[in-house]
């Protein structure tokens, strides 16, 4: 990918990606040009500079130490940690771009898709009863629900799943993790940013988990 990004950074013409990001103009599915290099230059320089990551730190610190509590709530009881993760990535990224959680901007977007999809069902019903073919209408209709189902996982909770599942399969690793951690922090309760640059062989582990499991690469479709 190195060597030959730029042979293979066309992203493919795909109907969905095409309305759902405004003719192909965000920067996930832009064309390689002039356009797609401003629109990367603008979010290194204004978007992803060291200032501002660190003036979003409480809202990390925050997200964090909620799905903490809510699995401590949770006791013995099973749950699906892909969710949580999937869940915190979500509310840390809306809360910093829009100042906002997720959950109540997914709701009334389901809303929508809810009254859109009625709609459809409507549509096809009338053509029933005017007895046209709705072979056409069928694959219509597959066609909209497909395009409007989400798809797709963010980097920050499929990183932290590969992280988990290396972990649950390296005991050792996990054990050297954990005495790093309790000798550092000595007891203390809630881990802020701060304290993640005292804990070196955990950094170390994360570097591996990327470099085993890089999840940007092959997170969107390619040419």
């Amino acid at each position: 990918m190195k060597i030959h990004d730029l042979i293979l950074a066309l992203r493919p013409q795909l109907p969905a990606a095409k309305v759902m990001s405004y003719d192909f103009t965000s920067i996930a599915f832009a064309p390689y040009g002039s356009y797609w290099r401003q629109m990367k230059k603008i979010s290194v320089l204004k978007l992803l500079t060291a200032p501002c990551v660190k003036a979003f730190r409480s809202i990390r610190e925050e997200e964090v130490q909620k799905m903490i509590g809510s699995i401590v709530f949770l006791g013995e009881k099973s749950f699906n940690l892909s969710q949580k993760f999937s869940s915190m990535a979500s509310d840390i990224t809306a809360r910093a771009a829009f100042g906002f959680r997720m959950k109540p901007a997914l709701e009334r977007l389901h809303q929508k898709i809810d009254k859109i999809l009625s709609d459809i069902i409507d549509e096809q019903k009338l053509r029933k009863t005017r007895n046209q073919t709705n072979a056409k209408s069928d694959e219509d209709l597959i066609e909209v629900v497909l395009n409007l189902q989400e798809c797709g996982t963010g980097t920050v909770s499929t990183t932290i799943e590969w992280a988990m599942s290396e972990l649950i399969r390296n005991p050792i690793v996990v054990k050297k993790t954990q005495a790093e951690v309790r000798n550092v922090l000595e007891g203390k309760r809630t881990i802020e940013e701060k304290d993640i640059k005292e804990l070196h062989y955990l950094k170390l582990v994360v570097k591996g988990i990327l470099r085993l499991h890089p999840p940007a690469p092959l997170l969107l479709p390619r040419e």
